[in-house]
């Protein structure tokens, strides 16, 4: 490219080749991808017995690993649309609260008043829906509470699933999340909540040792 065309040519051309890949084929890949997880969650959410729930529960961490969880925005959004209400919002809440009480378990075994420090700030947000602290800074490098904590979001989520409850709205989760039950199932979205996190923390603190 001559110098004296650098300035204007190079980022057109560089944005140009890039749009046209993502239209032609970066787009429809990751679209196609995107409805692939769409299906499987909708017809998690169909599985009777509360089953649904717990699949979706247990496995969303995972997912959110890779920060794959958020493809299932536009389907929380759709199914507020139609329906009124975001039935996937309880499952994902009992994950966040099983990560919530894996990283607090692990706290309680650290020696180092820093460390406890530490851990109780990385887990903090977790009761504001924000979840990747507790989980990259704590539970997922021991593993073994990151699978406690899927362990909780499991149970809470199956919970969630046989209620059938739902927030009437999407966005927010844990103690937020609250304010979109204000009309119906608050009770039961509470009980999710604790009963994820309690199962992660007594998992965690039973069958977890702590290396200090």
């Amino acid at each position: 490219m001559p110098e004296v065309l650098d300035l204007i040519l190079t980022p057109f051309i560089t944005l140009l080749v890039s749009l046209i890949a993502g239209l032609v084929f970066v787009g429809p890949l990751l679209l196609g991808i995107e409805k692939f997880i769409t299906d499987i969650v909708v017809y998690f959410l169909q599985i009777p017995y509360g089953i649904g729930g717990l699949i979706y529960g247990g496995a969303i961490q995972f997912m959110a690993v890779t920060g794959m969880h958020h493809t299932i925005v536009p389907i929380t959004i759709a199914m507020v649309t139609e329906t009124g209400f975001d039935y996937i919002n309880p499952l994902g809440t009992a994950a966040i609260a099983g990560q919530f009480g894996a990283a607090m378990a692990v706290m309680t075994m650290q020696t180092s008043k820093v460390k406890k420090s530490g851990m109780f700030g990385a887990a903090l947000p977790a009761l504001f829906g924000i979840t990747e602290p507790a989980m990259f800074a704590v539970t997922l490098p021991r593993v073994k509470p990151f699978l406690y904590g899927c362990v909780g979001g499991a149970i809470g989520g199956c919970i969630g699933a046989i209620a059938g409850i739902g927030s009437a709205g999407t966005g927010a989760t844990m103690l937020p999340g609250m304010l979109l039950y204000l009309g119906g199932g608050l009770g039961m979205y509470v009980v999710v909540m604790l009963v994820a996190a309690l199962v992660a923390f007594v998992m965690t603190k039973l069958f977890y040792k702590e290396a200090n």
